[in-house]
């Protein structure tokens, strides 16, 4: 991966396994990619961070969220 390039991290409905593997296939050779399956369990509680929000709601609508990770900088050293 070449500095400054994005990762992303797929997160899976797990009501869709046969999206999983459809999407796991497409980008098994982008290392800057990881694809899981949604692990979380449903409590339904009262939900107060946004980000959370919406990846709730793209797994339902859509079966599948987009969370872009951050990259860690490198430290030049003169």
């Amino acid at each position: 991966m070449t500095r400054g390039e994005a990762r992303f991290l797929y997160i899976i409905s797990r009501e869709r396994p046969d999206l999983y593997r459809r999407i796991s296939a497409d980008f098994a050779d982008l290392p800057h990619v990881t694809i899981i399956m949604d692990r979380r369990v449903r409590l339904r509680l009262p939900v107060h961070e946004r980000r959370a929000v919406t990846i709730d709601e793209d797994l339902e609508a859509l079966g599948w969220a987009i969370v872009p990770q951050r990259v860690a900088a490198t430290r030049r050293v003169s």
